[in-house]
């Protein structure tokens, strides 16, 4: 079992802990068919780059043990497309407040790609009542 290049683990480290979170947390997700999944960061530009801003997709990490990260698409100042990756989540984080409620309150991400409105992808995850921003 060799370390992965880069990193401070081999796969299957990383294999068994992406199976651990998605038991512990995320298998109704999973289940609903709203985590991509096992998909590169060149991946993600590729297919997020083209979409509206606000266009996301959640993937495993692959630079943490069992964490899960969203990526979304904005654009710049000058009108390019950019493809930002949030910090990873782990089981810890997702203990503490769910993915749901998570997404529901990052304002920036609005439609999970292809193009289903984070509400409908995401209402029956939400859990706690929510005011709005602020």
């Amino acid at each position: 079992q060799e370390i992965l290049p880069g990193r401070g683990f081999t796969f299957w480290q990383w294999f068994d802990g992406v199976l651990d979170l998605t038991k512990r947390c995320l298998k109704s997700y999973w289940s609903d068919r709203l985590i991509m999944g096992f998909i590169s960061k060149q991946y993600v530009c590729k297919l997020l780059s083209m979409q509206p801003d606000g266009t996301f997709l959640l993937r495993f990490s692959d630079s943490e043990i069992g964490g899960v990260t969203i990526a979304y698409v904005m654009r710049g100042k000058d009108g390019s497309s950019q493809v930002e990756n949030i910090q990873p989540f782990s089981a810890k984080d997702l203990s503490i407040r769910s993915l749901g409620d998570r997404i529901r309150d990052l304002g920036q991400l609005r439609n999970l790609y292809p193009n289903i409105p984070k509400d409908q992808a995401f209402g029956s995850h939400y859990n706690s009542e929510w005011g709005g921003p602020g």
